[in-house]
């Protein structure tokens, strides 16, 4: 009994150990750039405002383009193709109704998810059915994903499980990965850590992250300090982290914001991919080659539908 004590003892020490050091070694995030974003023309009723994907950051392995979007009540996006990556697209506020060339139609309401993998291409439409605020993260797929089948998933608000402190003061909706204990089932083709985060006035928040994986937060509300410089941060800004394990988040006490303010934003990391890219608009390929017979198949379809529709309009 005594020498099972004591090595029960020494298992103990050796957790405790492990732990303190995995606690003391490990690397906090701090911001390495803010973007400010632009807006991106579109249809009238549609306002697209750009963080990456702009000419002051064209590319974040893997990440390729973060848009908020706000569309008034049947309007959409134009329809558009889409090849060599992954679109998530996770509605804020409001219903969006996706549409494809494949079959795929689905409405997700606020709080839920549309991911559109796309390896080959992919004619698609996203309208509003209502007011909506949506933000669309583009995510590169690597060469041997490029080679796949399309596949879709809507995901509801409903089975997007949560996470939330003892005091109900920090709140997050686990979309991919894991927060706080809760682990996301497995989206999409993509391995992502994905986050909605809602903070109230003086509270803070740490989230680990895999310290190979790119990481940015865009700002939905609020006014947040990222990172261990602990950066101030505005809505519709989008950050950048340098590399580590631990990323660290503040919300503004009340003596210094308004009343009832909370900080919202989305977390998102991902493993750089390390491929050569080239991209042209909506088609995302390793080379120029690749990507020249990609457009041209993609315009030969175009004009093979269009004579089609040409026939038909004759016929009538």
């Amino acid at each position: 009994f005594r020498r099972k004590m004591v090595l029960l003892s020494k298992l103990f020490c050796v957790v405790l150990l492990s732990t303190c050091l995995s606690i003391v070694c490990a690397i906090p995030r701090d911001v390495s750039k803010v973007l400010k974003g632009e807006s991106i023309s579109q249809a009238q009723g549609i306002r697209i405002h750009r963080t990456l994907g702009t000419k002051d950051l064209t590319f974040f392995d893997p990440f390729l383009v973060v848009d908020e979007v706000r569309m008034l009540s049947g309007r959409g996006l134009e329809a558009e193709p889409q090849r060599g990556y992954s679109s998530w697209t996770y509605v804020v506020e409001g219903f969006l109704r996706h549409q494809d060339n494949l079959g795929n139609e689905a409405v997700v309401n606020n709080g839920g998810l549309q991911i559109m993998t796309a390896p080959k291409t992919v004619n698609r439409t996203d309208t509003a059915i209502r007011s909506t605020r949506a933000v669309q993260i583009w995510i590169n797929l690597p060469k041997v994903g490029k080679e796949e089948q399309p596949l879709f998933w809507a995901i509801n608000a409903s089975d997007i499980p949560e996470a939330a402190t003892e005091r109900q003061d920090v709140w997050i909706k686990v979309i991919s990965g894991t927060a706080m204990g809760v682990t996301a089932p497995k989206r999409g083709a993509v391995d992502l850590l994905f986050l909605d985060v809602v903070m109230g006035p003086g509270t803070s928040f740490n989230q680990s992250i895999a310290s190979t994986h790119n990481g940015i937060v865009y700002v939905l509300e609020g006014r947040g300090k990222f990172g261990s410089s602990q950066t101030t941060s505005h809505i519709g800004d989008a950050l950048l982290f340098t590399e580590g394990d631990v990323l660290t988040v503040s919300c503004e006490p009340l003596d210094v914001v308004e009343s009832g303010a909370s900080l919202r934003f989305l977390l998102i990391a991902a493993e750089p991919i390390g491929e050569p890219t080239v991209r042209d608009n909506y088609f995302v390929m390793n080379t120029q080659d690749e990507l020249d017979r990609v457009i041209a198949e993609w315009k030969e379809l175009s004009m093979e539908g269009a004579a089609s529709t040409s026939k038909h309009n004759d016929e009538l």
